[in-house]
């Protein structure tokens, strides 16, 4: 079988999640099945179509004529056409998404993958707001996310002179042209679709007559696989890590802060080290790292103690706690739709509510203070994320998910 992947943000080396999850996934399905991907190339504020080095895949990079919406929509329906595959998998891109969706489904079967809120989030794909968790969505009130991501735009032009590559992508798409809502609904439409999340799962499948697959994402077992023997021995300063775009704030590196200070104040000696630039909170027990990379991620996460992964927002599934478990990490995350997926409480990892710094306080104090739930959850967490979040696991379901597709086209 001849299959499409049609993504519009993709590159290579890899830098997020989705991207990673696409050369892992179809990699492993190139055996089986013949693959070529397709991505839009223009001179945006993200770079999209741009390869530093040769992907493991075949791709073709389509320059349209003019980066508006129907240019690149119709440039890639016509290189894919071209090709002739027998299906056609809609990978990851924003709002630009919909659109693309609607016009392929004409023509071929066509699946979509949901990496996170894109298209139903036309401000952040996060449903996330500075005030905190946004109740709606663009299947539920349209014309009020339009709104809101109107206004963002605004603020993003005003603060920093030009797009983001979001508020790009929402100008390209011209999502306030008044189709929006009408196209939305009609890409979901007997479109089948693959979710990270039983959450999305529900929200998305109530709106689509078709039930959408839940693949979680995966986790290179073998590369995040630690090179010596965990030590769980009492040691002072106890280390915590928090992985991760953390000068995100959905991503609730300011609850880490504050449980840090609800620690200090119970007297426990610890050291907090944050992926994130250095801030205005100067604690002689905070340590803001910066960004880094999974080679150095490795290192931090061998070094730590334990990993804390305190979403804000409905995080779809999340690398940093299933990486962390490959490690060996015990791991404290909020009790999100992704961590929830694969972690169970007081089995392979603790969970607190989000934005609970109190909870999340608890949780570090629990572990510092127990070397032998520390052993417990990090053989359980290597466990589960080899079985249940392996890239091979992964692949095989997204397999199953292609194949029901066609039979049911």
């Amino acid at each position: 079988m001849r299959i499409a992947v049609l993504d519009l943000l993709l590159h290579y080396p890899p830098q997020g999640g989705a991207c990673v999850d696409i050369f892992n996934t179809f990699s492993r399905l190139s055996s089986e099945f013949e693959i070529k991907l397709f991505c839009p190339r223009w001179d945006a504020v993200l770079p999209r179509g741009i390869f530093k080095t040769p992907p493991p895949l075949p791709v073709e990079a389509v320059e349209p004529d003019r980066p508006t919406r129907n240019a690149i929509v119709e440039k890639l329906l016509q290189k894919v056409s071209a090709w002739k595959p027998e299906l056609v998998f809609i990978a990851d891109g924003w709002t630009l998404k919909p659109y693309l969706a609607c016009a392929f489904k004409e023509e071929f079967p066509t699946i979509i993958r949901f990496y996170a809120f894109e298209c139903l989030c036309p401000r952040n794909n996060e449903r996330w707001l500075p005030s905190g968790k946004c109740p709606n969505h663009a299947l539920l009130d349209c014309g009020k996310c339009l709104k809101c991501a109107d206004e963002y735009g605004k603020i993003v032009r005003e603060k920093k002179g030009s797009d983001n590559p979001l508020t790009e992508e929402a100008r390209i798409a011209e999502i306030f042209s008044g189709d929006y809502s009408k196209t939305l609904v009609s890409s979901l439409q007997n479109t089948p679709s693959i979710v990270y999340n039983h959450s999305t799962a529900k929200l998305l499948g109530a709106h689509s007559k078709t039930k959408p697959f839940v693949v979680h994402g995966g986790v290179d077992a073998e590369f995040f696989k630690a090179s010596r023997r965990r030590d769980f021995e009492q040691k002072k300063p106890f280390r915590i890590l928090v992985p991760g775009r953390m000068d995100d704030p959905a991503k609730g590196a300011s609850s880490a802060i504050e449980a840090g200070r609800l620690l200090e104040e119970k007297g426990l000696s610890f050291e907090l080290r944050i992926t994130s630039r250095q801030s205005a909170n100067a604690h002689p027990w905070l340590k803001e790292i910066g960004w880094k990379s999974q080679d150095e991620l490795k290192s931090l996460v061998e070094n730590s103690d334990c990993v804390v992964v305190p979403s804000l927002w409905d995080e779809a599934f999340g690398m940093a706690w299933t990486e962390a478990m490959s490690m060996g990490a015990p791991v404290v995350a909020s009790a999100t739709p992704g961590p929830l997926e694969g972690i169970v409480e007081h089995k392979n990892g603790l969970l607190f509510p989000p934005g609970d710094a109190q909870a999340l306080a608890s949780c570090i104090e629990e572990l510092s203070a127990s070397p032998e739930l520390r052993r417990k959850l990090s053989e359980a967490g290597r466990e589960t994320a080899c079985n249940s979040f392996s890239w091979d696991h992964s692949a095989a379901q997204t397999r199953k998910a292609i194949l029901s597709s066609v039979e049911q086209s």
